[in-house]
């Protein structure tokens, strides 16, 4: 048939004619696959050990225990940078695995500021803290905003054990971060959740606010009636 016309005219390769594909370079291409992705698995269990011992020192400072904080976040930076040296100037690809431990990390560190003296330190003054490792605008976008959820707690039992100033300065921060938000001309997916979570945060602490005038003139029947538990109450395991 014609088909076996085509096939016999086809040119036949000689016996030792090298292969079409490059099998050195197939197996170094493997080679590198699998290497990419044992790094790969490394940064992701390691970096679980930043996010952990960033989270306990939020919940450490909860706690009033700032020396435990201090150990916590100090192993952190150090794992932190450990992991970019080993790992992520290697594979750069890979920082991205880092984004979320190191936002809780940042969290931590301007918690700790904020309770010490009712200040947010900046991006520059976060990296001080966090030493050698790099961090970035987003991931200290990210943190200002985890970091309205603790005050948040923190304004409301102010409000129930009637601490009218350190509610004030809670409620100031949640809305100078809620601010910095809102002038933002453009924000990834990641940072418009968060934007609207710190939003949620500043609508809570001015009901609570208004609360109080009700308080005053005695015609507030909701005293006690905010919920403060939470998913991130208790260690991270």
């Amino acid at each position: 048939g014609k088909f076996d016309e085509v096939a016999a005219a086809a040119p036949v390769a000689a016996p030792d004619s090298p292969p079409s594909i490059d099998l050195t370079v197939m197996a170094a291409v493997r080679e590198r696959y699998v290497w990419y992705d044992l790094q790969r698995e490394a940064i992701l269990k390691q970096s679980r050990d930043v996010a952990k011992n960033g989270k306990n020192a939020v919940h450490s400072l909860q706690r009033g225990d700032f020396k435990r904080c201090a150990s916590l976040l100090e192993t952190c930076a150090k794992d932190a940078d450990r992991i970019d040296t080993e790992i992520v100037s290697k594979c750069p690809g890979l920082r991205s695995s880092l984004a979320y431990p190191v936002e809780e990390v940042m969290e931590a560190l301007a918690f700790r500021a904020f309770l010490k003296d009712s200040t947010v330190p900046s991006l520059a003054e976060i990296q001080v803290d966090v030493g050698k490792f790099k961090v970035c605008s987003t991931e200290y976008l990210g943190a200002l905003s985890d970091l309205t959820g603790e005050v948040l707690r923190q304004g409301i039992r102010s409000a129930q054990t009637m601490d009218t100033e350190k509610f004030e300065k809670c409620l100031s921060l949640v809305q100078a971060v809620h601010t910095g938000f809102c002038e933002l001309t453009s924000m990834s997916p990641h940072l418009r959740k968060k934007a609207n979570a710190v939003g949620g945060s500043v609508t809570k602490l001015e009901a609570v606010k208004f609360e109080q005038t009700l308080l005053k003139t005695g015609r507030s029947k909701m005293a006690g009636a905010i919920d403060l538990s939470g998913p991130d109450e208790g260690e991270a395991d």
